[in-house]
């Protein structure tokens, strides 16, 4: 079984620049302001945190296992998490670990598994990020060890302040490889636009 999260990706808003007058002389005093008053621009930020999550048999009822029968249910329940331009705020993240359609890896025991699902991060009783996640996880020394899950997610609206926001990153996270609850560490790395 598999389970473990992980997200970055960078966006930079730029602002236009006039190439000059219209006859095409260069004058400078013709260019466009860098941005407008009413540009909302990408934000960068960050966010690592760790807890509990729980990993059961079974896919998950709210997200569709690729193989119909062959996943586990990976969740998180409120994480915990501070960063930069958000502040401190929880994550949640409900995903299933494809069990059927795993790639070995070069080394002797290793393999990883497709892992996608959803998940917020909540930043306030009416602030809140929703987020679609995929990616891998992989064994990381040998069966029944660590896993570490590499991925990315899309921000896809929210509540409150972010209901239209936007964005991309990448998660990673590190969790145990069996059923039970355990422990998890993880860190998102990325943009948004509200």
């Amino acid at each position: 079984m598999f389970a473990a999260l992980a997200v970055a990706v960078g966006l930079t808003a730029m602002g236009a620049r006039g190439q000059g007058s219209p006859d095409g002389g260069g004058d400078e005093s013709q260019a466009m302001p860098a941005a407008t008053a009413s540009a909302k621009p990408y934000v960068y930020f960050q966010a690592v945190g760790s807890g509990s999550e729980t990993d059961s048999s079974g896919a998950c009822g709210d997200v569709a296992c690729p193989s119909s029968a062959n996943c586990n249910c990976i969740v998180w329940t409120a994480l915990p998490f501070s960063s930069t331009a958000l502040g401190n705020g929880t994550f949640t993240a409900h995903l299933n670990i494809d069990t059927k359609n795993t790639t070995n890896l070069p080394t002797a025991n290793g393999a990883c598994a497709p892992m996608a699902g959803v998940g917020s991060l909540a930043t306030g009783a009416n602030a809140k990020i929703a987020l679609n996640i995929a990616g891998q996880a992989c064994d990381v020394a040998s069966p029944n060890s660590k896993l570490q899950f590499s991925g990315s997610y899309t921000v896809t609206g929210g509540i409150g302040p972010y209901a239209d926001a936007n964005g991309v990153g990448s998660l990673t996270a590190t969790m145990a490889n069996q059923t039970g609850t355990h422990k998890i560490a993880w860190a998102l790395l990325g943009t948004i636009h509200k």
